[in-house]
């Protein structure tokens, strides 16, 4: 390994360490208190008004109500994100650049990340990155195998749960798709609706989990939609 790899692998080490003091900060707070509510029974864009996707709350109330909140949970699921993150781009670069690329790909990925601050911890467009990387391994692999739908089927699936976090994600699955119909060759068609249906699937889901417990569980998707129009931020609507 060259000497500028191991400053990289010494720095992201250091770091990560110096990072397990990171307050919660930014955004988290928000989304943590909305996991909170949920876990506490309260329902998403009915009892709790934002103007975010539900994958964001879903991802939330499952750390609160499996973990619970607080600096340094969110510090070891941020850390555990970015080594996720880390080790699939370079599973991934591997074969485009060899083994030393693909490794300084995620060690420079990783530095981006830690260097940034307490702010960049837990970022939707960061949880997006495995998101994104999955999807376009899947296509890839499908590639490599004449267009085998199974790896189509994960991606899309990655790719769904990406727009429940954040919704132009969709443009990245349009290219995905795209690239997965072109090297489908016999199943030309089934390939990129496999990827639409999983996807999307996956997405209108999210918004039935949200509302389990909601009287009205359209009721629930037309609040989400109405949220999103008037671009009102966070407020808890829970009547007494």
């Amino acid at each position: 390994m060259k000497p500028i790899s191991v400053a990289s692998a010494l720095s992201v080490a250091y770091l990560g360490w110096r990072s397990l003091g990171w307050p919660l900060i930014h955004d988290a707070p928000l989304f943590h208190y909305i996991g909170w509510l949920l876990a506490e029974g309260a329902v998403p864009y009915r009892d709790v008004f934002d103007v975010n996707m539900p994958g964001v709350y879903l991802l939330h109330w499952a750390l609160v109500a499996t973990v619970g909140p607080g600096d340094v949970v969110w510090r070891l699921f941020d850390l555990g994100w970015l080594a996720l993150t880390s080790g699939l781009l370079v599973a991934y670069a591997t074969p485009l650049g060899g083994r030393r690329a693909a490794v300084a790909a995620g060690l420079v990925f990783a530095l981006l990340h830690l260097a940034g601050g307490a702010w960049r911890a837990g970022q939707r467009d960061f949880l997006l990155c495995v998101l994104l990387l999955s999807g376009a391994w899947g296509v890839a692999r499908s590639w490599e195998c004449r267009g085998a739908l199974p790896p189509l089927g994960w991606s899309g699936l990655a790719l769904g749960a990406g727009m429940m976090i954040k919704p132009l994600a969709g443009l990245f699955w349009l290219g995905c798709a795209a690239a997965g119909a072109l090297g489908a060759d016999t199943v030309l068609l089934i390939s990129p609706l496999l990827l639409l249906l999983v996807a999307w699937g996956l997405v209108f889901a999210s918004f039935r989990i949200s509302g389990l417990r909601a009287p009205g569980r359209l009721e629930v998707l037309e609040s989400f939609w109405d949220e999103r129009g008037s671009g009102r931020g966070a407020e808890s609507g829970r009547g007494g």
